[in-house]
């Protein structure tokens, strides 16, 4: 029995030693590098959530950016259509002065080519007219002398009185 009493206490010593030297080498070896990657980890935690507010912040900036281009698209818009509103309505105006210029255009050629026709008329006929109010004229004073004192009463009547 002394000998299975020494052995159980050898034994116990080798585990004991044996589990000295795993924890011995679990310390050195083991933990400082869990402890490292878990502090890695950490970091690498800290990192990203200083990322996802960065992204955060951006994706906000990027949102009003696009409000403010949504904002101003709108406002051009309404500017462009009071721009067409305005530019129909000169248009209109442009073409209503323009149709009245050429209204009174064709009203003022139109008397210019009546009164040339009336000078023509009046130059082609006028001496015909007065040759044969002439000719009128003399045979009713030979007809009648009367009328003929008369007449040249009223044309010296006409002179002296202009």
């Amino acid at each position: 029995m002394s000998h299975s009493l020494i052995d159980t206490i050898f034994n116990c010593m080798n585990l004991a030693a044996r589990i000295g030297v795993v924890v011995y080498l679990i310390k050195k070896y083991i933990v400082p590098k869990i402890s490292s990657s878990i502090i890695y980890q950490k970091e690498s935690l800290k990192i990203l959530e200083q990322q996802h507010r960065e992204l955060k912040g951006q994706v906000t900036d990027i949102e009003k950016q696009i409000k403010d281009q949504e904002q101003l698209y709108f406002d051009l818009q309404a500017k462009f259509v009071l721009w067409q509103v305005a530019l129909e309505k000169e248009q209109q105006e442009y073409d209503r002065a323009c149709k009245e210029y050429e209204q009174k255009l064709a009203y003022q050629l139109e008397r210019k080519q009546q009164h040339t026709e009336r000078r023509a008329l009046i130059k082609n006929e006028l001496p015909a007219i007065l040759k044969k109010v002439k000719k009128d004229l003399q045979d009713l004073t030979k007809k009648d002398p009367r009328i003929g004192k008369r007449y040249m009463q009223n044309l010296l009547d006409y002179a002296v009185g202009k």
